[in-house]
């Protein structure tokens, strides 16, 4: 559990400049190894942290979509954020594009019972979607079971370009333009 000093330093840390990013936080409710109610106010003490200092969050939630909706409600219009290796149906990640979030897909998208994760990726509107590699886990098709790296992205913009029917270089150019709107405010 996080005390007041690490709040403290954390604040520290943000002011210095040294990060752009706060994150990967969020839920996870997979694993019961920390209580739910102990997950949930780290969350909101950083997202508060977040929008203090203006920075933009990555997001993860795992097994826990209602209370993470729940506790980024207040923040819709005032918090920018992704969120990570996004696995949820077409229907959730409307509900977190609403609150003004980006949706990020994997090496998932590739794997060949993948259903969910195109269909999502398809009703994401393109100026919304990023795409990552989650290294070291879950390489993609046709990397499968390797350990994961930054290089593998390729494949998910390949199959991202796929799914929208465009180029995977158009589809690498979008989400180049998405990520640095997000994270660095330059407008695409």
């Amino acid at each position: 559990a996080l005390n007041e000093a690490d709040y403290t330093r954390l604040e520290d840390v943000c002011r210095s400049g040294c990060i752009d990013v706060i994150g990967e936080i969020g839920l996870d409710y997979h694993y019961e190894g920390a209580p739910r109610e102990m997950q949930k106010e780290a969350l909101k003490a950083q997202l508060e942290l977040a929008v203090s200092m203006n920075k933009p969050v990555s997001l993860h939630e795992r097994d826990a979509c209602g209370d993470m909706l729940e506790i980024l409600s207040p923040f819709k219009g005032r918090l920018r954020g992704v969120m990570h290796c996004f696995s949820g149906s077409p229907g959730k990640a409307e509900q977190f594009l609403k609150l003004g979030l980006y949706i990020s897909f994997s090496g998932v998208l590739t794997f060949k019972n993948a259903r969910q994760a195109v269909e999502t990726a398809a009703a994401v509107p393109h100026e919304k979607a990023l795409i990552e590699t989650d290294s070291p886990y879950m390489a993609p098709e046709p990397l499968r079971g390797k350990r994961n790296q930054p290089d593998y992205v390729l494949y998910v913009a390949q199959k991202l370009g796929e799914i929208w029917n465009i180029s995977p270089q158009e589809a690498a150019r979008q989400t180049c333009l998405n990520a640095q709107t997000l994270f660095f405010g330059q407008q695409n």
